[in-house]
Parts: C-alpha cells; sequence; structure tokens
C-alpha cells in the first residue's frame, strides 16, 4: 500500500510578535500551530480573514479548536 502525505503550502506574515496565516484555522491542529509559533519566536497567531487571535499558551496540547479558549 503506498501512503502519501498530503501537505499543504500557504502565505505567512510576521508583524511584531504576530504570525498572520493566510489560511483558515481549520487547515491545522492547534498544537502544530503552538511548535510553530515556538520556532517562529512569536506568541500569537490570526488566521486569514479572521478578527480572532490565539495566544500561543492556550494552543499547547491541543488537537481540536473547539478545546482553545
Amino acid at each position: 500500500m503506498d501512503l502519501k502525505r498530503k501537505r499543504a503550502e500557504c502565505n505567512a506574515a510576521i508583524i511584531g510578535n504576530i504570525l498572520y496565516i493566510e489560511a483558515p484555522k481549520n487547515k491545522f491542529i492547534p498544537a502544530y500551530v503552538y511548535y510553530l509559533l515556538e520556532s517562529k519566536q512569536c506568541n500569537k497567531v490570526v488566521f486569514k480573514n479572521s478578527s480572532k487571535m490565539y495566544k500561543k499558551e492556550n494552543l499547547k496540547g491541543k488537537e481540536y479548536w473547539k478545546d482553545v479558549k
């Protein structure tokens, strides 16, 4: 059986300590975004045209967005 991973790519920008991702949040797992923020040395993330900002500490260890405060 040949298993292939799908890999999505999107544009992102860093302004100050905020990572702006040009994709909807449902394309990501919160815990992955936590590690992405760690690697980019950012504390918050905003997705696509959303006004909601997520703090890094609220994403740690979460698998579903419904569990994120």
